[in-house]
């Protein structure tokens, strides 16, 4: 018996290729998930870290904005009440940081406020190399006075790093206007 041989087998020439075509597809389609799956993830770590860093930034204001309000209200009274006082002639420790002789303050009236401004941790300049890599706020405090009320206002920016030219440095700011007896 002779074996049947097709000479005119056009299915076959037809799917020569077929299948490397599919693998190249599929291999695409595979190779398309997995770096959109990478992107997401590395967006996702992204945002934590950046997510720590807000926190970080927050607490840094919070805990200045509690130490200016702790200093100018209450018997502490430190921070432009009348006359001109240098912040070295007072005692001020906010976070275990020493601020002295930093800024100065002026008198404070309904026209002309008492303005204090100063760094936690006192940095000179700020983005001193030996505190870079830590938290750090700046606080404001403007008091103003009419007659026997106090109006102060506070104005915190913490940031989760002193690096100005960190580009991960995160600011948040709190502000609070706050009513007090002379």
């Amino acid at each position: 018996m002779r074996p049947i041989v097709f000479r005119d087998n056009r299915y076959a020439r037809r799917s020569s290729g077929m299948v490397l075509i599919l693998a190249m597809v599929i291999a695409a389609i595979v190779l398309t998930l997995g770096i959109n799956m990478t992107n997401i993830t590395s967006k996702e770590i992204y945002l934590a870290s950046f997510s720590g860093g807000s926190e970080t930034a927050l607490y840094a204001a919070d805990a200045a904005l509690e130490c200016a309000e702790y200093y100018n209200g209450g018997d502490q009274k430190v921070f432009g009440r009348t006359g001109t006082q240098d912040l070295g002639t007072v005692a001020i420790n906010c976070s275990g940081y020493s601020i002295a002789g930093t800024e100065r303050v002026k008198p404070g009236t309904m026209d002309d406020p008492a303005i204090t401004t100063f760094w936690i941790p006192p940095t000179s300049p700020p983005g001193d190399p030996s505190t870079v890599s830590t938290p750090c706020a700046f606080v404001s405090i403007t008091n103003t006075t009419d007659g026997a009320v106090l109006r102060a206002t506070y104005s915190v920016d913490g940031y989760n790093t002193c690096d100005a030219n960190n580009p991960r440095r995160v600011q948040r700011s709190l502000q609070v206007n706050a009513t007090l007896s002379l």
